[in-house]
């Protein structure tokens, strides 16, 4: 695991950004790969589906049930068996990908009565490690991320926890340079 050395973030004008932008490249197309078809839960079906990558011939998913622990899904083409692994927590908006190596996944949290933030993780032996708690809160989540070399990413994401100078709740669109030091 590396050290994130800093985290610079900005807020963006949402006119500025279209939610998703920032879609890993190497993901496979929605149309070849319907987890909620393949798989029905005790505990019912995916709500949200992160969107598909495929690393080393597998495509990987996280996926949210609810306000049930998300999963990690694996599965090789043609997609319709997949391999199941209940993570420890609730992830809103699930976000994985792959960093310098690195499995990365992001989503909203909540904890308790402190309320939801998006928070970004390392996937390590099927265990999730925190990294960074991004500045959230309300109605926040939807991770995008570019990795512009193995120790540098640019990522975004949607929170509604500023006010205008009228105290109106705002939603903006964050971007987060996130460096990793080892």
């Amino acid at each position: 695991m590396g050290l994130l050395k800093q985290i610079f973030i900005s807020r963006k004008g949402i006119s500025a950004l279209q939610p998703h932008c920032f879609s890993n490249l190497n993901s496979v197309p929605a149309s070849r790969i319907r987890p909620e078809k393949a798989q029905a839960y005790d505990k019912g079906i995916f709500t949200i589906v992160g969107r598909a990558n495929t690393f080393n011939g597998k495509a990987y998913l996280c996926g949210r049930r609810g306000r049930d622990k998300a999963q990690l899904l694996r599965s090789r083409r043609p997609y319709t068996q997949w391999q199941r692994k209940e993570l420890d927590r609730y992830i809103g908006g699930p976000l994985l990908t792959r960093w310098g190596g690195r499995y990365v996944v992001g989503g909203r949290k909540i904890i308790g009565d402190r309320g939801p933030s998006t928070s970004m993780c390392w996937l390590l032996n099927d265990q999730l490690h925190e990294f960074a708690e991004l500045p959230s809160g309300g109605d926040n989540s939807y991770p995008g991320f570019v990795e512009i070399t193995p120790n540098r990413a640019v990522m975004s994401w949607y929170s509604s926890h500023e006010t205008d100078a009228e105290g109106k709740t705002i939603t903006a669109i964050y971007m987060a340079d996130l460096e990793i030091v080892e």
